[in-house]
């Protein structure tokens, strides 16, 4: 059993290296019949493969290359690519948490001048004058 999962995991990785090899710009694409914001910008098959508009097939009409993959790894590695971008801004979201945590709120901070917070906000940080932002425990990705 544990072959066939290292297998696996073997073969994923192997593809979601190639997919991030293969890259194009937009002007390329578009000249393929893939319509791209036309920022310049590369993009890479994996990139590609998380776009709403952007199938499978249109990424192997850019990419024959990747008809090399299996189509049970290319179906999981659709699904990564994804939710890749949601992970993404989960982890800049943890990174900018653990960034902030333990900084102190300075004491001349006027809580009423704070056009943005609710009175029941207002009350509660007058009656604890928490110093830090502390979390309760450390987040990790």
């Amino acid at each position: 059993m544990a072959s066939l999962y290292r297998e696996k995991a073997e073969k994923l990785d192997a593809g979601r290296q190639l997919l991030n090899a293969l890259s194009i710009t937009p002007s390329a694409a578009s000249r393929a019949g893939v319509s791209l914001n036309a920022d310049g910008k590369r993009r890479t098959a994996f990139d590609l493969l998380s776009y709403p508009n952007i199938d499978v097939e249109a990424v192997k009409v850019l990419f024959p290359q990747i008809s090399d993959i299996a189509p049970q790894y290319l179906d999981q590695l659709l699904v990564d690519a994804q939710y890749a971008v949601y992970l993404d801004r989960q982890a800049a979201d943890i990174a900018a948490v653990q960034r902030d945590e333990g900084r102190a709120i300075p004491e001349w901070v006027d809580y009423e001048a704070i056009g943005g917070l609710s009175i029941e906000i207002r009350q509660k940080l007058r009656q604890f004058s928490p110093a830090p932002l502390l979390m309760p425990k450390r987040l990790t990705v």
